[in-house]
């Protein structure tokens, strides 16, 4: 079992899973598809590369150490008509997660496979980025590779937050887990996301639903935090 942890700290990200037409939402957190969008894109697969559904089968778990707030921008774009005439004016609403970190985690029985993709996202064939293109990753995206299980990781390594989110929640001794149903036992609360990738392509984009498991896990850097957690049983591994 091996485990590769990233680190998504950007000023904006974006991850919308329901998004249609000229109101583009995002999630709270990462989706698996741009998950597996940002790894395919970083070792080359083109959008319409069948071998990108296989990535569906990486475990995915997000420890999230900052929220972030939700923001709102729009922004006009313009259609024309087959002569070249103007036609009218959209106004396209588009939301955005911003000063938020998020501990992104795969895991994979395939050493090599993991291997690889860590050597893709050091070495990107095409720009990664946090859900859009303008979201741009920083220079700590990519904090290594681990031989422990990715839950055991999510729980052991430190927390990631800002300096200045740190002092002021100093209260803060749990942190919220989102990940692949399997990878939580017992959890409290289950939900479903259709984000599971079946095509990237423009011409036919297809997602399908997975089974998203919440929960929480004890601040690994506030002392004490562990001595009052209630979700203590959370992924064990069997």
């Amino acid at each position: 079992m091996a485990t590769l942890l990233m680190k998504f700290s950007g000023p904006l990200q974006s991850w919308g899973s329901s998004s249609k037409f000229e109101t583009r939402h995002t999630e709270k957190y990462p989706t698996k598809s741009g998950v597996i969008g940002l790894i395919a894109g970083s070792m080359g697969l083109r959008r319409n590369d069948q071998s990108i559904t296989s990535l569906n089968q990486i475990n995915l778990a997000i420890r999230i150490d900052q929220p972030g707030n939700i923001i709102h921008d729009y922004h006009i774009a313009s259609k024309y008509k087959a002569n070249g005439e103007f036609d009218r004016n959209y106004v396209t609403n588009r939301y955005y997660i911003e000063d938020a970190i998020f501990l992104v985690g795969i895991e994979s029985d395939d050493l090599n496979e993991i291997n690889d993709i860590h050597s893709a996202l050091k070495k990107p064939y095409f720009q990664p980025f946090l859900g859009r293109r303008a979201n741009v990753i920083t220079a700590d995206f990519v904090q290594g590779i681990f031989e422990e299980p990715l839950m055991q990781v999510l729980r052991e390594y430190p927390w990631q937050a800002s300096k200045w989110f740190k002092k002021s929640r100093k209260d803060m001794t749990h942190l919220e887990i989102i990940a692949d149903a399997p990878l939580l036992k017992n959890e409290s609360r289950t939900i479903f996301m259709r984000d599971s990738v079946e095509s990237f392509s423009q011409d036919h984009r297809k997602y399908n639903f997975r089974t998203v498991a919440q929960s929480t896990i004890p601040n690994p850097d506030i002392p004490g935090a562990h001595e009052h957690d209630v979700f203590q049983s959370f992924g064990k591994e069997e």
